[in-house]
């Protein structure tokens, strides 16, 4: 499936239309149009933003059968990778022994907190509050226990992921005799991928006693998993405690005390204060950039990508550009100014990013209408490990650390101008 076969790599799609005939098709496409907006004094300022159409493409049937085949071969990849990962951690389950225990995470979409009753001001900007939900599945010898740790704090940095599985594992390692533990999640870079993830990884699970573990990465747009549905079985009930009961959800302690009696899914409260704890705890250490041997343990599940190593010689930008960076908070670099944004898609060595607007130095907010541009690998500055935090109700700024090693890297001062 990787197109490497000797006997079969150059097997080409074969067609009965004649050589060199006029055809069309239609193409997903990323394209750049320009907008004005005029501002004051008459001055129109043209604007770039990326857009995704759906274009009519013509040309020979020889070159829609090239087009064809180069998408093939991405999408054969793609499927054997997710096959085979699946095969193998089904394996896994099959086999565990009752010391092992396979603990599938994902953290669900944040929960839009909600009153029983509310008037029109409620559905808008800042009134708005959410609720992060972290959801999985333990697996143990012949049984499946259902999880969901809820939280007011929203970060889904290293610090939250491990502030999450905590009282997760600290149950689990009461209510039975496992001493190994096998994670399966999907690879952010920001979150489960991420040197400071593996650095608490690695440390947290000798402190809790468990003898061998690994961390197995699933191959980005694998579909949906048991997390999933655990995340949509928490917020269908909630839903119902307001809609049918009349509740009001506003906080991680109504959403428990309201769906307690309601499911069977295993429920933790974790207070940003848990959070805060692990952020001290790696905030004065320094994590080497260097290959840390790969995955934390070997076993036929370990899907471990080597993309999360980071260069040595530039310790906060992935080495590799994958898919697994979608939806990941990032810094470019356009016109000799450093912006944070989303990254939206990849391809190749170039993403894709929904850009903030800039207002001053360290002072940015989220435009009405999204700045979508296609960056080169060359202007991804850095990745973030979240959104860049409010200091106003709409505007932004990204850590003052992070912001001066930000500025070093671009050779700028703190009025965003080149140094000398």
């Amino acid at each position: 499936m990787y197109r490497e076969c000797q006997a079969c790599k150059e097997i080409t799609v074969a067609t009965n239309l004649e050589s060199g005939r006029q055809v069309s098709w239609k193409e997903w496409k990323n394209v750049t149009i320009q907008k004005e907006k005029v501002r004051e004094a008459g001055n129109i300022e043209v604007k770039k933003q990326s857009v995704t159409v759906k274009s009519n493409q013509q040309g020979t049937i020889e070159t829609l059968v090239q087009e064809f085949t180069k998408d093939l071969n991405r999408i054969a990849r793609h499927i054997f990778n997710i096959t085979h990962q699946y095969r193998e951690i089904r394996q896994l389950r099959q086999t565990l022994n009752e010391k092992s225990m396979i603990i599938h995470v994902d953290f669900s979409e944040n929960f839009n907190c909600k009153y029983g009753k509310e008037i029109q001001s409620m559905h808008f900007g800042a009134s708005q509050r959410q609720i992060s939900i972290h959801t999985g599945v333990a697996y143990l010898q012949g049984t499946a226990t259902a999880f969901s740790t809820i939280s007011d704090c929203l970060k889904h940095s290293p610090p939250a992921i491990w502030a999450h599985l905590n009282p997760v594992l600290q149950h689990m390692k009461t209510k039975s005799s496992v001493d190994s533990v096998h994670f399966v999640s999907d690879g952010p870079t920001t979150q489960y991928r991420s040197r400071s993830n593996f650095f608490l990884f690695s440390t947290e699970i000798i402190d809790m006693g468990f003898k061998y573990s690994t961390w197995n990465f699933l191959e980005a747009g694998h579909g949906r998993g048991a997390p999933d549905g655990v995340g949509a079985t928490i917020k269908r009930h909630a839903d119902q405690l307001v809609n049918s009961k009349g509740m009001d959800v506003m906080c991680a302690a109504d959403l428990i005390d309201g769906l307690k009696d309601t499911t069977s899914i295993l429920m933790f409260e974790i207070k940003e204060e848990a959070v805060a704890n692990y952020e001290r705890q790696i905030a004065n250490v320094t994590i080497p950039a260097e290959n840390p041997g790969g995955s934390s343990g070997g076993s036929s599940a370990d899907v471990v990508a080597d993309d999360f190593i980071q260069s040595t010689n530039d310790p906060f930008r992935p080495l590799v550009l994958s898919d697994s960076l979608i939806g990941s908070y990032c810094v470019v670099d356009y016109e000799g100014l450093p912006y944070p944004g989303l990254i939206m898609d990849v391809d190749e060595d170039t993403v894709e990013v929904t850009a903030m607007c800039r207002i001053g130095p360290n002072r940015f907010f989220w435009p009405l209408v999204e700045d979508r541009l296609w960056y080169g690998n060359e202007k991804l500055i850095t990745l973030l490990e979240e959104e860049p935090a409010l200091v106003t109700k709409r505007h932004r700024h990204i850590d003052s650390c992070m912001w001066k090693r930000i500025l070093e890297k671009m050779g700028l001062d703190e009025a965003g101008k080149k140094a000398l």
